[in-house]
């Protein structure tokens, strides 16, 4: 008995060194989405909504690119009729400003959330693991859960009138998804009950501002989960005027009414009136400023800063 104790002793001591010596995977992973239950704090003005969520008060600020979705109907939905106490589910920005409350940009936000009731999860997909004439299984960017989607189960689009299939499903489609039970393994699995189709996103292609914009021969790098775009093709094609500045290794951006500074490897991002003085508090959006074969990326939502 002695000796098993011991032994288990010595396991228990060799567990902890591995954990203080081990760097945990996360701790080198930004995260592309917070996401969680808020309730409304107040409510929505100026394009922007107070919100508790994870623990915290949080300023959601909604440009045009942010999703609103009535998690009852599975239409678009509206923040117009929100009240103090209401339930919303929202993805955004892990960046955020230093201000109390600190501020955010809302990538979706599901109303008509009814406490321990299913509603819609944001979901994009990248990889397919199976498909056939019945259904398609994919698997999320997070790697993490995999849906099984039947051609019985009900499908429509988002914001347009199109009809929209399981055929339509492809690496790079936006979703969002309504289901109940996931199995206990890894990734989980889930069947979907029903699915509201939102667009598929290609390598070559990218939408600001409700715009799209074609990125041609060049393409959509990642940096820490973060979209990276070129920075004078999607800014010019936007309005904005963009100068080099060598002696800073950045560039500006003007379109006449706001502007910023974008400077390579600088983590710091804020938006200027053209007309008058002052900016906005830098903010760190999680990925910096890069040149890849000559060419300046910077993260998309630099422009969801610019526009919000």
């Amino acid at each position: 008995m002695k000796k098993f104790k011991k032994g288990i002793s010595l396991m228990l001591a060799l567990t902890l060194l591995v954990s203080l010596v081990v760097p945990s995977f996360a701790e080198n992973t930004v995260q592309k989405y917070l996401q969680g239950e808020g309730v409304v704090k107040e409510e929505f003005e100026n394009n922007q909504l107070l919100v508790h969520i994870n623990d915290m008060d949080v300023a959601l600020n909604v440009s045009e690119e942010t999703m609103i979705l009535d998690a009852k109907t599975g239409l678009p939905g509206t923040l117009k009729d929100l009240k103090e106490g209401d339930l919303v589910y929202a993805y955004y920005s892990p960046a955020m400003t230093r201000s109390l409350p600190p501020q955010s940009f809302a990538t979706v936000i599901v109303t008509e959330v009814e406490k321990d009731k299913t509603r819609p999860a944001y979901f994009t997909v990248k990889e397919i693991i199976s498909e056939s004439d019945e259904e398609i299984r994919v698997l999320n960017e997070a790697g993490d859960l995999i849906a099984r989607i039947s051609k019985d189960a009900p499908i429509s689009p988002f914001k347009t009138k199109q009809i929209v299939s399981i055929e339509d499903i492809e690496v790079g489609s936006e979703l969002f998804i309504w289901y109940d039970i996931v199995a206990m393994s890894y990734p989980g699995q889930t069947n979907v009950q029903k699915t509201v189709f939102i667009r598929t996103t290609s390598e070559s292609v990218i939408t600001i501002n409700d715009q799209d914009i074609d990125l041609g021969e060049l393409k959509i790098h990642e940096q820490n989960n973060q979209k990276m775009v070129p920075l004078r093709l999607v800014a010019e094609a936007l309005g904005f005027e963009v100068t080099w500045d060598s002696s800073i290794r950045g560039a500006k951006l003007d379109d006449g009414s706001v502007k910023t500074t974008v400077v390579i490897g600088k983590d710091s991002y804020y938006k200027a009136s053209s007309k008058a003085i002052g900016l906005t508090q830098s903010i760190e959006l999680g990925a910096k400023p890069e040149l890849i074969d000559n060419t300046m990326y910077v993260p998309a939502e630099l422009f969801n800063l610019l526009y919000s």
